[in-house]
């Protein structure tokens, strides 16, 4: 149950769902964990609810708009200070839409490719020098099946997770 002990991990998206899920499995397994946000309640709500079943604080809330170069940095610099560095990196925060190429707005698809394809590459520019730091870790950008396939709706949402797949191939090579 230690196989994460003495990283740690800074996850976006990390209020709920499966970003929740994976702070509590870092945690079960020793890391300390960042979670990231822009639901500032339900983030400090669930770093409470992790912490709260442990004997000392292994969870720390941080707001984190992903498309916010200065977010990443100061979310980053959380991790420095409060846990003495950054092993890992999970880029899970997305969202998605259920619209086809013609009903898809400019604004909604600019607010997809912003959160779901920028915010990784922010994440990644702004965490691998720390990452680096610690002689190496991990980077997880969550993409999904519809990066590798279409469907008849989702356009924007497909787009962005076969970049992810794409942008994920680049840096590992780098």
């Amino acid at each position: 149950m230690d196989r994460l002990k003495g990283k740690v991990a800074l996850i976006s998206g990390g209020a709920r769902g499966q970003g929740a899920a994976e702070a509590r499995l870092f945690v079960g397994e020793g890391a300390k964990v960042v979670i990231g946000d822009v639901l500032d309640d339900q983030c400090r709500q669930t770093a409470e609810d992790i912490n709260a079943r442990l004997p000392m604080k292994s969870t720390v809330a941080r707001h984190l708009d992903v498309t916010r170069a200065a977010d990443w940095r100061a979310a980053v610099e959380v991790c420095e200070r409060e846990f003495g560095g950054l092993d890992i990196l999970i880029n899970n925060a997305g969202i998605a839409n259920v619209k086809g190429i013609e009903e898809t707005s400019e604004e909604e698809w600019d607010s997809i490719v912003n959160i779901n394809q920028k915010g990784v590459w922010l994440g990644m520019k702004y965490a691998v020098p720390a990452i680096r730091k610690r002689g190496g870790g991990s980077i997880i950008n969550i993409s999904s099946i519809y990066g590798l396939i279409g469907s008849s709706g989702s356009a924007a949402y497909h787009g962005t997770k076969g970049a992810v797949r794409l942008l994920t191939k680049s840096a590992a090579v780098q």
